[in-house]
């Protein structure tokens, strides 16, 4: 299907109708044909795999889908620029030429490379909350894909050390290839299992051996760090656009007590008076307002307000007062144009 004109869908948690009525608004506002294009055309898809003259030389019976199934609706049309085997399973490169979309944003890949990192409004917020100073410690337990270590690491002025970890090889190429390409030498990457940092006898700080698969697991004295970052592993409800949405029961249950395991590691690691940011990419209450009731009952850390305040407060009858719900953040999608996140600052007694 090389070079056959395609459409461009979305499955995100939108209401069709409502998608339509803003198109005016987000496209260009002299592009009135397009705008009328794109009102029309997300009721109808002439041809799953293109224009309506190509569906008799592609499919015929079964394979045409008249009508788009709830949910989904056009946000652009594009020429395939590889063949479907190719699309389906590259993990990079380009796969559709857009010709005509719906947002007026432009991509930002590669755009002033070395010189900036796109990142979410919510996680933005994560490295401000924590406020590191030049010539501090920080530890950034599950750093990857690196956006958070990197932040904090340039609101140092590139002093002091951000010490960046993560559980497998992959990521921590990945954050290390960030810091690098931002310049800034005062992020260390280490391999990790962040559930085992704890130092219970002297021995040697990790070293940053390219060689991952050989690193040695680093440990840590307590009380050894001035801030800690920790944003673990969640259900990532919060993601947008999500295709589908597939998390297992079991994995509900049982992702908040994976991550207690990480708090009680990070409180330990915490120097008296230093501050721990807890973030996540999940809405899940479970993982967020109860892990942090948690923390507050069993951990030695205090919750402080979580500035600069973005997002909106906690949800009720999740385990925090009142007044803790205000000291936290979390960024309804519902709400808030952002994806769904959740934020909470500790400062340890």
């Amino acid at each position: 299907l090389r070079g056959a004109a395609t459409h461009i869908l979305s499955t995100g948690k939108l209401d069709p109708k409502r998608l339509k009525g803003k198109l005016s608004h987000t496209l260009d506002p002299s592009s009135d044909e397009m705008a009328r294009y794109f009102r029309t055309g997300s009721d109808r898809l002439d041809h799953k795999y293109g224009e309506a003259e190509n569906a008799s030389k592609l499919a015929t019976g079964a394979e045409r889908l008249e009508r788009l199934p709830p949910g989904i609706v056009i946000i652009g049309k594009g020429i395939m620029e590889v063949d479907r085997r190719v699309a389906m399973s590259a993990k990079e490169g380009l796969g559709c030429r857009v010709t005509h979309c719906v947002y007026r944003a432009p991509p930002l890949n590669s755009i002033l490379d070395g010189l900036m990192y796109v990142q979410n409004l919510p996680s933005m917020c994560v490295p401000h909350a924590l406020s590191p100073k030049p010539g501090e410690r920080i530890l950034d337990m599950c750093s990857s894909p690196g956006g958070k270590a990197t932040h904090t690491a340039a609101l140092m002025n590139g002093e002091g050390k951000v010490i960046a970890l993560d559980r497998t090889t992959v990521k921590v190429k990945i954050v290390r290839k960030w810091a690098e390409n931002l310049n800034l030498p005062n992020v260390e990457v280490l391999k990790a299992d962040c559930t085992m940092l704890l130092k219970e006898e002297p021995c040697d700080e990790g070293t940053t051996n390219t060689d991952e698969s050989a690193a040695p697991q680093p440990h840590f004295d307590e009380e050894s760090f001035d801030h800690i970052l920790l944003d673990p592993p969640c259900t990532a409800l919060g993601l947008r656009p999500r295709l589908f949405i597939d998390v297992p029961q079991v994995l509900m249950e049982t992702m908040p007590y994976y991550q207690r395991r990480m708090l009680q590691v990070a409180s330990r690691l915490l120097k008296r008076g230093g501050r721990l940011t807890y973030s996540t990419c999940t809405i899940n209450p479970a993982e967020n307002e109860e892990n942090v009731a948690y923390a507050l009952a069993n951990l030695p850390l205090r919750l402080i307000p979580a500035e600069p305040i973005v997002g909106g407060p906690g949800r009720a009858n999740c385990g925090l007062s009142e007044e803790d719900r205000k000291k936290v953040q979390r960024f309804e999608p519902s709400q808030v144009d952002t994806n769904g996140f959740f934020l909470a600052l500790f400062v340890k007694q």
